[in-house]
C-alpha cells in the first residue's frame, strides 16, 4: 500500500495555481487506477476520507511504501518503517536562481525591503541551504528513490556529488479538465501570461517588453491577459488585463483561446503550462533557461528571459505568424503521445506497490 505524505503540501484559494497541484493530480491518478493508498500529515482539507496517522499505520499488516510528492526536508528517521521510500524533488531553484534583480517589486512594505536585502546580501546563504537540503537526503537515506520532474533537474542533483547518485526523471501529471467559458469579457486577441505575482515567473520583464511594443505601434489590436495581480500592475494599463487566480476550467478556456502563451520563467524543474497549452495547439513563447530548454526543444519559440529586446523580438515574431484559428496539430500530437507515455511510466512506478 502506498502512503502519501502531505507534510509540505499547501494550497492557495485556487489549488490549481498553488504548490499542491501536483499532489492533487497524484491522488486523482491513484484513485483512477485503483491503487490503494492513504495520506498522512494531511493539513490541506482535501481528500480527508483517505487520511490516516503514521502511528495507526505501524499496526497495519501490509507492506507500506512511502511517497513524498513535495520533499523539502522531512524528518527521515521515522520513515525507516516503510519498505520503500520515494521522494519527489521538484527542482533546486534556490541553488539555480535564488533571486532576481526585480524580485523586490513583487512585494509591498517591509516584505519588499526584506526581499531586496536577501537578494543583495544572502544569495550565497540560500545556495548553501539548498545544497544542504539535498545532501541531507542522500546522506540520511541513501537507499531512497529520488525522482525529479525532468532530466535537467536530475542531472543538477547528480552534479552536486563526487559519486554516482541514483535518480530518475519522471514528469508531473497533466491536467485533464474541460474548458469552461468565463462570465467576464475577454479581448478577442490576447497573449496569456500566468502567475503574474511571482517573481520567478518573470512577469515584470515581459510586461516591459509588451509595453514597449505597444508604444512602438507593433502590437496593435492585441491585449495581454495576466493571471495574478502584482503590486506593480498600475504601471501597465495599455491593453493589459490583470485577473485574479481562477478555477481550472476557466483557466483551460483562457489557454485554449489565447494567441499564444508567454512563459518567460527564470527557473523551472519541469514547467507544465506550455504542455497544457499544447493540447489546444496553441504556440508558446518560452524561456530558454533551466528544464524548459530540454523539455520543449524544437516545439516552442525560445527567448532569453533576461533580455527585454529578445522578449520583444520573439513576441513580434509570434504575433506576425499566429492567429486565433491556427491550431498547431504537431503540438497536439506531441501532447497526446507525451500523456500516454507519462501515464504508463507512473503506472510502472506506483502500480507495482499494491499488495
Amino acid at each position: 500500500m502506498l502512503v502519501v505524505d502531505f507534510k509540505e503540501v499547501s494550497f492557495t484559494k485556487y489549488a490549481a495555481h498553488g504548490g499542491g497541484d501536483f499532489a492533487l493530480r497524484l491522488i486523482q491518478f491513484l484513485i483512477n487506477n485503483n491503487i490503494e493508498f492513504v495520506i498522512i500529515n494531511n493539513v490541506t482539507g482535501q481528500y480527508l476520507e483517505y487520511s490516516s496517522e503514521i502511528q495507526v499505520l505501524r499496526n497495519v499488516n501490509k507492506t507500506l511504501h512511502y511517497f513524498n510528492p513535495i520533499y523539502r526536508g522531512a524528518v527521515l528517521e521515522e520513515l525507516k518503517m516503510f519498505a520503500q521510500r520515494i521522494y519527489y524533488v521538484h527542482g533546486l531553484r534556490m541553488l539555480e536562481m535564488p533571486y532576481d534583480q526585480y524580485a523586490y517589486r513583487y512585494y509591498k512594505g517591509i516584505e519588499k525591503l526584506k526581499v531586496w536585502i536577501k537578494a543583495k546580501f544572502f544569495k550565497t546563504h540560500y545556495e548553501k541551504a539548498e545544497l544542504k537540503f539535498i545532501e541531507h537526503l542522500i546522506e540520511r537515506d541513501p537507499e531512497a528513490q529520488i525522482i525529479s520532474p525532468s532530466e535537467h533537474s536530475m542531472y543538477v542533483i547528480q552534479s552536486i556529488f563526487n559519486k554516482e547518485i541514483s535518480t530518475k526523471a519522471l514528469p508531473p501529471f497533466l491536467t485533464q479538465v474541460s474548458p469552461l467559458k468565463p462570465s467576464f469579457n475577454l479581448p478577442s486577441r490576447y497573449i496569456l501570461l500566468l502567475n503574474g505575482d511571482r517573481w520567478v515567473k518573470n512577469t515584470y520583464r515581459y510586461l516591459l517588453a509588451f509595453k514597449q511594443l505597444k508604444e512602438q505601434g507593433l502590437a496593435a489590436g492585441v491585449s495581454l491577459v495576466v493571471i495574478g495581480n502584482p503590486p506593480f500592475a498600475n504601471e501597465f494599463s495599455n491593453d493589459v488585463h490583470f485577473l485574479d487566480y481562477t478555477d481550472r476550467p476557466y483557466l483551460e478556456y483562457l489557454m485554449a483561446n489565447c494567441l499564444f502563451l508567454a512563459y518567460p520563467s527564470l527557473n523551472e524543474g519541469f514547467g507544465y503550462p506550455p504542455m497544457d497549452c499544447f493540447k489546444y495547439g496553441r504556440p508558446v513563447l518560452c524561456s530558454s533557461f533551466s528544464a524548459l530548454n530540454s523539455v520543449y526543444n524544437g516545439l516552442v519559440e525560445f527567448a532569453n528571459p533576461l533580455s527585454i529586446y529578445e522578449l520583444k523580438a520573439r513576441t513580434l515574431k509570434l504575433l506576425k505568424n499566429t492567429s486565433n484559428e491556427n491550431n498547431n496539430e504537431e503540438l497536439q500530437a506531441f501532447y497526446n503521445n507525451f500523456l500516454m507515455e507519462l501515464e504508463s511510466d507512473w503506472k510502472d512506478l506506483l502500480g507495482g506497490l499494491n499488495d
